[in-house]
């Protein structure tokens, strides 16, 4: 059986590949890839971009000053970050709140049905792109940027619900 994995570093850059199991990372510098991961994930960063790819799971992740890229993750996803741009790449994901104070936001997977999605920045873009026959609710907020969706129904659905700079979108 596989156990879980747990580190902590002080500065360095680090590449974690092939894990099967439930992953606990904390680093004070330096950018982590992370590919694998099953159960919980939970990677925390102060001074380091994280990309974690290909998990799947619980998906917990904190950066204060840099970005944070998903890509084909499939689960749950609980992502913040203070200064760094947030990416989500393809995957299943079957709830999401991504949350930047200062970045741009960019959300490029699939809706499910039943799930929640909070996408919220105070000072940065949110970009939006999902398949043209899902039915979900979307929260999104921002302020002091724009909201880009990419597809018909969701730019309609853009014009129709623009109110401040929050949005609820019912697809």
């Amino acid at each position: 059986p596989l156990l879980p994995y747990a580190t902590l570093f002080r500065s360095l850059d680090c590449e974690m590949a092939g894990a099967g199991s439930e992953v606990a990372i904390r680093v004070l510098g330096g950018d982590l890839l992370v590919t694998g991961g099953r159960g919980r994930i939970k990677i925390r960063s102060v001074h380091g971009a994280v990309t974690l790819q290909g998990a799947t799971g619980e998906i917990d992740i904190r950066c204060a000053n840099e970005d944070i890229r998903l890509r084909d993750v499939e689960g749950t996803i609980l992502v913040e970050s203070v200064h760094g741009d947030i990416r989500l790449e393809g995957g299943h994901v079957s709830s999401a709140e991504l949350i930047t104070t200062s970045g741009d936001i960019l959300y490029d997977g699939s809706i499910d049905r039943d799930g929640d999605y909070f996408l919220a920045t105070h000072e940065g873009d949110i970009r939006l792109t999902i398949a043209p026959d899902i039915s979900a609710l979307v929260e999104i907020e921002t302020f002091e940027g724009d909201v880009i969706a990419h597809g018909a129904v969701l730019e309609q659905a853009l014009v129709e619900l623009r109110r401040d700079r929050d949005y609820r979108l019912e697809l």
